[in-house]
């Protein structure tokens, strides 16, 4: 997975990610979200953003999907809020200035297709902080929290669970009966 390669925490940034897949259900971005995905959690391991930040990133990312058209709302205040740089390396993306960019956006023409081209910018431009970052102690340790989250989420899903869990209640319950 993105996360486990990244070394990215997949509990702390599950409900943005949640929300930015479901989104681009039934849009023109769908078949993009996984790299859309992928770009943006690469730029959130390069500057060593937390699971909240990512959230927020996400959220940002699902509103402008959810709306079929980025807003300088979206892209000024939410999501370079988190990314140092994003209005110009959006600009750069469609291959325009900043001050023709902010004219597009105020006429509303800045659609979904220039979303995904700014999210290969995206990837493109933070793949090596994300490869340096990925090997980090923080990126370990969350690659172990992946795996525990992993094996908990197996342990639930099994039979084994219940019939523990049923043995444990009648053990305590005998022990109080005593």
């Amino acid at each position: 997975s993105t996360s486990n390669a990244l070394g990215l925490s997949f509990t702390a940034s599950a409900e943005g990610a949640k929300k930015l897949f479901a989104a681009a259900q039934g849009t023109e971005v769908q078949d993009n979200v996984n790299e859309i995905f992928k770009s943006f959690s690469m730029m959130g391991t390069a500057l060593k953003l937390t699971g909240d930040e990512m959230n927020s990133v996400f959220l940002a990312i699902s509103q402008m999907i959810s709306k079929g058209k980025v807003s300088a709302e979206e892209l000024r205040l939410q999501l370079a809020e988190r990314m140092p740089g994003a209005v110009q390396l959006f600009a750069k993306s469609m291959g325009v200035a900043t001050k023709e960019l902010d004219k597009l956006l105020q006429d509303g023409k800045v659609g979904l297709s220039d979303l995904v081209k700014f999210s290969e910018t995206v990837g493109k431009t933070y793949s090596f902080g994300a490869l340096e970052a990925s090997r980090s102690l923080q990126s370990e340790m969350n690659r172990v929290q992946n795996e525990w989250f992993n094996l908990k989420k197996a342990f639930v899903d099994s039979k084994a669970a219940a019939s523990t869990m049923q043995w444990l209640a009648e053990t305590l319950k005998s022990v109080v009966e005593y």
